[in-house]
């Protein structure tokens, strides 16, 4: 569970390898893939790999399975998801997710 502060943000926003805004298209026990992503930062990644998160697969582990749940219960949302890229090709490995909104917090973190 991750606090909307603009220092908490931005402190994930430096230690991702990638940064999105997605909608959810499928929610399974560990994995959710998104649709509609607008990157707001990415790796220096191939094209492959920057199409591949346009659409991206987010595996969780079993620890994170409560992210899965509380997307399954607002899943028209859109959500902010920071995270690292994973092993396999297409898969990232999300280490902050929060609902996207107006919020102060959000806007003071651009």
């Amino acid at each position: 569970d991750q606090h909307l502060t603009a220092e908490n943000i931005l402190d994930n926003f430096c230690r991702a390898d990638f940064v999105v805004k997605v909608r959810i298209a499928k929610i399974r026990p560990r994995r959710i893939v998104g649709k509609k992503a607008r990157v707001f930062r990415a790796w220096k990644a191939t094209k492959e790999e920057l199409k591949s998160l346009r659409n991206p697969k987010f595996i969780f582990d079993s620890a994170q399975t409560c992210c899965t749940q509380r997307a399954r219960d607002a899943k028209k949302k859109r959500y902010l998801v920071m995270g690292k890229k994973g092993n396999g090709s297409g898969e990232f490995l999300p280490t902050f997710m929060v609902p996207w909104s107006k919020s102060k917090e959000l806007k003071r973190a651009r």
